[in-house]
C-alpha cells in the first residue's frame, strides 16, 4: 500500500492506494474518515486499483481554511496519482461530491456509485430532518459535541428505528469512534458546489451508475436515493436489507459483492 499527501490550495489531503487494474475511488461519509472503507479494502484491490482519501476537515487531511471545492479537491487526487479515468463511490456527504464529479468532469468518470446520497440542491428534507439538523447546528455552537454525536449516532449509525442493542457491538463501536474522531472540524470558509446545482441536472449524467440504499436509513436517504435513480439515465437501484446509513461497515460481505458485480458488469 501506498500511502502519502496531495498538496491542494490552503491544505493538503491525506490518500493511500493499493492494488492494480482500473481505478477505483472510494469517498467517506460526513460522520466518518477513510478508514470505514477498512472492510472493503482488500477485497476492492484484489481487482481494481483503490484509492481512498480524507476530504478537508476529516482524518489526517487539514481542515478547510478559505473556499474550496470538494470535487477539484477529489481530481486533485487522482491527477496526483496520474489517473485519467476512474470509478468513483461516494457515500453520503460524499455522494453529492460524486454526482458533480460525474457532471463537472464527465470524461474522468467510467462508473458512479452513489450510497444513501443526495445531490447538492435537494430541498426537499422532512420536517424531523430540519428539526434534528438545526438542534445538531445548536450542539455544534454551545460546544456540546456529546449531543451532536447522539443527534448523528440515532440518525445515521443506529437508524431511527434501531436502539444500540439491535447491533453488533464491535461495528457501533468503530463508528462511534469514527464519528467521534471527526466531529467539529469544518474550519474556515464555504464549501463550493457546481453551479448550476446537480439537483437540476442528473439527466446530463452519462456514467453507468449504480444507486444504493438501506433498510433501516433516515426515512430522507431512501427518498433521496431513490430521487437519484428516477433522474440519472439507466440507473441501478438495490437496497440492502438489515443495515442503516454505512452498510459497507455493517454488511460488508453483501455491500461488496454488490458493488464489484456491478463494477465488474461495467468495466466488461
Amino acid at each position: 500500500m501506498a500511502e502519502g499527501f496531495v498538496p491542494v490550495p490552503d491544505g493538503s489531503l491525506y490518500s493511500s492506494e493499493a492494488g492494480d487494474g482500473p481505478a477505483l475511488v472510494l469517498m467517506h461519509e460526513g460522520i466518518a474518515d477513510s478508514r470505514m472503507w477498512d472492510d472493503q479494502w482488500d477485497t476492492f484491490r484484489e481487482q481494481y486499483r483503490t484509492i481512498r482519501f480524507d476530504h478537508r476537515g476529516f482524518g489526517k487531511s487539514t481542515d478547510p481554511h478559505g473556499e474550496f471545492s470538494r470535487a477539484k479537491d477529489a481530481m486533485a487526487v487522482i491527477d496526483h496519482l496520474g489517473i485519467k479515468r476512474a470509478a468513483f463511490l461516494g457515500a453520503s456527504m460524499s455522494g453529492a461530491v460524486a454526482v458533480d464529479v460525474a457532471l463537472g468532469y464527465p470524461d474522468r468518470v467510467w462508473a458512479l456509485i452513489l450510497l444513501a446520497a443526495a445531490p447538492h440542491g435537494y430541498d426537499a428534507w422532512s420536517d424531523e430532518a430540519q428539526r434534528l439538523d438545526a438542534e445538531e447546528e445548536k450542539a455544534l455552537e454551545a460546544g456540546d459535541i456529546e449531543r451532536v454525536i447522539e443527534i448523528n449516532a440515532h440518525m445515521w449509525i443506529r437508524g431511527p428505528s434501531r436502539t444500540a442493542a439491535d447491533l453488533d457491538s464491535e461495528f457501533l463501536a468503530r463508528a462511534i469512534q469514527l464519528l467521534r474522531e471527526n466531529t467539529g472540524r469544518e474550519g474556515e470558509g464555504p464549501v463550493r458546489w457546481l453551479d448550476p446545482p446537480a439537483v437540476g441536472r442528473l439527466s446530463e449524467i452519462r456514467a453507468p451508475t449504480l444507486v444504493l440504499a438501506t433498510e433501516h436509513d433516515f426515512p430522507d436517504m431512501i427518498t433521496t436515493s431513490r430521487f437519484l435513480a428516477e433522474r440519472i439515465p439507466g440507473a441501478q437501484f438495490e437496497m440492502i436489507a438489515g443495515a442503516a446509513h454505512i452498510p459497507n461497515m455493517e454488511r460488508p460481505e453483501e455491500f461488496n459483492q454488490l458493488v464489484l458485480e456491478f463494477l465488474d458488469s461495467v468495466w466488461a
